[in-house]
């Protein structure tokens, strides 16, 4: 699968908010996130915070509850931070740490797109 990963620095007075409701792009805090960021497929293991739930959350059980197969978990991107936090289950969540608020001054706007051949 062949695909891009642009990223953008804006402030809130740069951002039409109704973008940030597509599931391929995903609003952060700037401010909150460690640079270089990684792009990988998930792991055993691999846990975050989603935004609008509680505590933390295995990767893996977040795709099952979403109704993913094994073989598309397998496939399934996450965007990790300097400290290896995930801060996007791509096309799904973002992690709630991570998420841009009313408190956000700069805001990193990631979309990704699927390149098709």
């Amino acid at each position: 699968m062949d695909f891009s990963v642009s990223f953008e620095k804006k402030s809130i007075e740069d951002y039409l908010f109704p973008e940030i409701f597509e599931k391929e792009i995903a609003v952060f805090d700037l401010e909150k996130i460690q640079f270089p960021l990684e792009l990988r497929r998930i792991k055993e293991g691999d846990f975050f915070v989603p935004s609008g739930i509680f505590g933390t959350k295995k990767i893996s059980r977040f795709l099952g509850e979403k109704g993913l197969s094994s073989s598309e978990k397998k496939k399934q991107l996450v965007l990790l931070d300097k400290k290896n936090d995930i801060i996007w289950c791509v096309a799904h969540r973002i992690s709630q740490i991570y998420k841009a608020d009313k408190n956000t001054r700069v805001f990193l706007i990631v979309k990704f797109v699927i390149i098709k051949k």
